[in-house]
């Protein structure tokens, strides 16, 4: 019975989550990959992409997709339906029907959706309609729970600190055990400008333990709950209301009611029970809480910070570039950047009006902070970790560059440069998943196991601490990683390796690092780089 009771949980959840009650079979998985493999052979890799974009700007109400990005409850609809909908069970939906053109999808869409993609030939059963109306109950159903119990909270709700706080999002409500991973990231963040007047930092945690030595404070919930009896008399009306306007309707905007409840919990807390700076990562860059739309009313500051500057796409020789990922969504009002190639990025994506402050490497708090050292000139190796075919065909990408053997002649190539030159190499992946390639993990441990000259650092220690400390290594990356940027700020002789020769060398993401595409230009460029830092050990 517990066994079943978990399965169903798991598939609620899946389903809020964008995913339908269905599992796909050995079958269905050989036709999404023949699907994607169609798109490759006909240069069509672009399609979901194209689609994406399409969806996106395709009306679901009365406004078109220009006005209701100035709304903030219609841009907060179409963001959460690009987070939730336009997900790999789409791609996989949409690859399927590419191979086989008579399949009917069953995936659930808004009806505006449905119909923009009938108009591109695509076919729809019955249960996709059914799957979209159950999408909205649910939501909906979900809505009026966790506003209940915001009711209940009322009655023994944590008080948040009376001084001005800041408070921190994406920590995924860690254990208190786990606060050492965030250490460096605090004490980084209470050195900005705008802390100054800051008391506290809050963030979620399991376990709320709080003591003197914290450089923050532990809390059990993101915003404030219900202070006074006469709002608890309030909200539960309010509440009651729009659950039984939300029946009667039943529009798309059933999806986002618990972001309006949010915003009602928000516009009805006291300006001293509220945060006075709320910061956001850039996992949130187009997923903004309709919440954070108080912020004028109520004061406070909203500030999405980037930790790392990997948003560029990748432009090939001869191919029209196209920005992927649509960041016309993003939307915050402040947002926290490495440098101004950032900043120019933001102004060409976005279209809003926005601020911009450059704070050069912001850390990932999410990292480890070991020790690390090194005492002879070495080179050192960040590339980015190829995905397995399986998972990669699904993420809606319009190339292949970031495979196993790119990275395969990426590694061997620098091998055979640092043995000809007796020189160190370190190299380290970005982080451990699930979802790496196997053949590159089986590759990288025979280069380990056959060659006494190659070192792995832990995935997880941290490239702040590597290349902050370390003033004799070489920086090698894949473009275009934010080790690059990050090494290049610490004064290191940086450049990007592309391999396979396909990059647009002029369409350079970070114009102060240069892409050098050939073996023999990049042991030059190594020779180079180790003369120079012979000369300044001399000095």
């Amino acid at each position: 019975m517990q066994s079943i009771f978990k399965s169903l949980r798991a598939n609620f959840y899946s389903f809020l989550r964008g995913s339908s009650f269905e599992f796909y079979t050995k079958k269905e998985i050989r036709h999404f990959f023949k699907g994607y493999n169609q798109l490759k052979k006909n240069s069509n890799l672009n399609l979901i992409q194209n689609l994406n974009s399409d969806l996106i700007s395709t009306p679901l109400t009365k406004y078109t997709f220009e006005e209701a990005l100035k709304i903030p409850e219609e841009i907060c609809l179409i963001q959460f339906l690009k987070y939730r909908k336009l997900n790999i069970d789409f791609t996989k939906s949409i690859l399927i029907s590419e191979y086989r053109k008579n399949n009917k999808i069953s995936f659930g869409l808004p009806y505006e959706w449905r119909k923009k993609l009938k108009e591109k030939g695509y076919k729809f059963s019955v249960k996709s309609i059914l799957n979209w109306e159950l999408y909205k109950f649910l939501w909906l159903l979900v809505g009026l729970f966790y506003g209940l119990k915001k009711i209940f909270q009322f009655f023994y709700f944590e008080r948040f600190p009376k001084e001005p706080y800041a408070h921190l999002f994406g920590i995924n409500t860690i254990n208190h055990s786990d606060k050492k991973k965030y250490q460096f990231f605090i004490d980084w963040l209470k050195n900005q400008m705008e802390m100054s007047t800051i008391k506290t930092l809050t963030l979620k945690s399991r376990e709320a333990k709080n003591s003197s030595q914290d450089k923050f404070r532990y809390v059990n919930h993101e915003l404030p709950g219900i202070e006074r009896f006469s709002d608890l008399l309030i909200f539960t009306f309010w509440l009651l209301k729009i659950f039984f306007l939300g029946l009667i309707k039943f529009d798309s905007h059933n999806i986002i009611f618990i972001e309006k409840i949010n915003r009602k919990l928000v516009s009805m807390a006291s300006k001293k029970s509220l945060a006075k700076i709320y910061f956001f990562n850039n996992q949130y860059a187009q997923i903004r809480p309709l919440w954070t739309y108080e912020n004028i009313t109520k004061d406070f500051k909203v500030i999405l910070f980037f930790y790392s500057t990997n948003n560029f796409s990748l432009k090939f020789k001869k191919k029209k570039f196209n920005q992927q990922f649509n960041w016309e969504l993003s939307n915050w009002p402040i947002y926290w950047v490495w440098d101004n190639v950032q900043t120019s990025f933001l102004a060409q994506n976005c279209k809003h009006i926005f601020q911009t402050y450059i704070k050069g490497p912001i850390p990932n708090f999410k990292n480890h902070y070991k020790s690390f050292e090194n005492n002879f000139i070495s080179l050192i190796i960040f590339d980015v970790q190829p995905h397995r075919e399986s998972y990669y065909s699904l993420l809606g990408i319009d190339n292949e560059y970031y495979s196993f053997d790119n990275s395969k002649v990426f590694f061997e190539d620098i091998i055979e440069i640092s043995t000809d030159l007796k020189i160190k190499v370190f190299f380290k992946r970005k982080r451990e998943s699930k979802f790496t390639s196997k053949p590159y993990l089986f590759f990288l441990n025979k280069l380990k196991n056959s060659n006494n000259n190659f070192n792995e650092i832990d995935p997880n220690e941290s490239p702040f601490k590597i290349l902050k400390n370390n003033n004799l290594l070489i920086s090698i990356n894949m473009p275009y990683t934010s080790t690059a940027t990050l090494s290049h700020f610490f004064k290191l002789p940086t450049v990007y390796y592309d391999p396979k020769n396909i990059l647009d060398t002029k369409f350079n993401a970070r114009g102060e690092i240069n892409m050098i595409q050939t073996k023999q230009e990049l042991k030059n460029w190594v020779i180079e780089q180790i003369s120079i830092l012979n000369s300044k050990m001399v000095i």
